[in-house]
């Protein structure tokens, strides 16, 4: 909560005293007075809050939709931005892919803040990596854009800042089974496991930057996952498979902190957010496409199975905070139009309730695809109902150029 709820209420001070004030004079006075009852009431946190909690939101609106910490052991979410959930999942990529996300935050209470978000992939051969890009606030990777923010310095003077926080996240992962079976492409014995289980491992470095006008900070933050998939061959067939995955995701393994540096020079360590995420989720999709590839062939360019169900449980804990959770399931036919619906509970937080939305993912033999999503979910005391949307991009370039032969 810290920096974020004080520049928050700091934007609503502003606009709402410029509306009433004319006069600077007393305009100023008016937020001197309500910055001593914010200092008063901000003071009363933990020595144990965060800063930089921006880090904490879900750029996915996929795994927002089974709760905003969702989406650890979602191996299917190939969108570039579900890596924020858990780096391991860099070894299910394939090919390139572009994910992006331009979310007004808390926009019924207050204009002009924007949780931005743009990354890049590239997975072959059970390996994948993240990459940066620029987002809609000119920056690389995840930004919280509070806009340009008027205020006075030390001297009196009013002064226009533009106040961000952003978090640049390089990652890696690499999926084990599947990068040996491709290495080994003659040993049998590493296929037939294949079939059974699978386990990735995954590294994200994160550049955290704040920001804040009179107040500068950055930090580099490690963090650290693994998935496993279990496939049941024994209820597997050509019309009915079953895949089960469970995940963690240690955030921030270092328990680092940043300094703030202020103009007048003073210093000050906050701590980072640092804890885990763990998941388990499971997909069954039925009616194999093959099947019916004779009689509808374009059915079989664009879908693998005519029905699937997908649900998950996630689990969350940051520091000394109690432990947050989400659960959701997800309905997708012929593997294009898919409803999520999902629950999340943080109620130490305030934030409890229902999550729901949609995806509709446009594929192509596998090598071309493009997805938009969106979700409404709990926006906690601030705000009801938020909402969520984002699109991505993907194409295999190895595998398109084959198709294309």
């Amino acid at each position: 909560m810290g920096t974020i709820v004080i520049i928050i209420i700091l934007i609503l001070i502003y606009k709402q005293a410029k509306s009433i004030f004319h006069n600077k004079a007393n305009l100023a006075k008016t937020i001197i007075v309500l910055l001593l009852l914010i200092f008063i009431s901000s003071s009363s946190y933990a020595l144990s809050e965060f800063t930089c909690i921006f880090t904490l939101i879900n750029p996915s609106a996929t795994n927002v939709a089974f709760g905003l910490e969702s989406g650890t052991a979602n191996i299917w979410d190939r969108n570039p931005l579900g890596v924020w959930s858990n780096p391991a999942k860099l070894g299910y990529y394939k090919g390139f892919a572009y994910g992006n996300s331009h979310d007004p935050w808390f926009d019924n209470v207050i204009k002009g803040i924007y949780h931005n978000s743009s990354y890049l992939t590239f997975g072959w051969n059970g390996i994948g990596i993240l990459l940066p890009f620029v987002n809609y606030s000119n920056k690389l990777g995840t930004t919280l854009d509070y806009g340009k923010i008027a205020t006075f310095d030390q001297h009196g003077n009013l002064v226009i800042f533009n106040f961000y926080e952003t978090c640049s996240q390089v990652a890696f992962g690499i999926n084990c089974i599947e990068f040996a079976d491709n290495f080994f492409k003659f040993n049998p014995k590493i296929n037939n496991l294949q079939k059974y289980f699978e386990i990735s491992l995954g590294y994200s470095l994160d550049y955290i930057k704040a920001d804040l006008g009179f107040e500068k900070g950055e930090k580099f933050s490690q963090n650290i996952g693994a998935i496993l998939k279990v496939a049941p061959q024994h209820i597997d067939n050509e019309n009915i498979r079953i895949d089960i995955t469970s995940g963690i995701n240690i955030v921030n393994i270092f328990k680092s902190d940043m300094t703030f540096k202020y103009d007048n020079g003073d210093k000050e360590k906050q701590p980072l957010p640092y804890g885990n995420r763990t998941g388990i989720a499971g997909k069954l999709s039925f009616i194999n496409i093959k099947g019916l590839a004779d009689e509808y062939p374009l059915l079989f360019d664009i879908s693998k199975y005519l029905f699937s169900i997908y649900a998950s449980y996630d689990n969350a804990k940051y520091g000394d905070n109690p432990s947050t959770w989400g659960k959701g399931i997800e309905f997708t036919l012929l593997d294009i139009f898919s409803w999520r619906f999902g629950e999340y509970n943080d109620i130490d937080g305030h934030m409890v309730g229902d999550c729901h939305g949609y995806g509709i993912n446009l594929n192509y033999k596998d090598v071309v695809s493009f997805q938009y999503n969106y979700v409404e979910f709990p926006g906690g005391e601030l705000q009801a109902k938020q909402e969520k949307e984002d699109i991505s991009f993907c194409v295999d370039i190895i595998n398109l150029i084959k198709a294309l032969k």
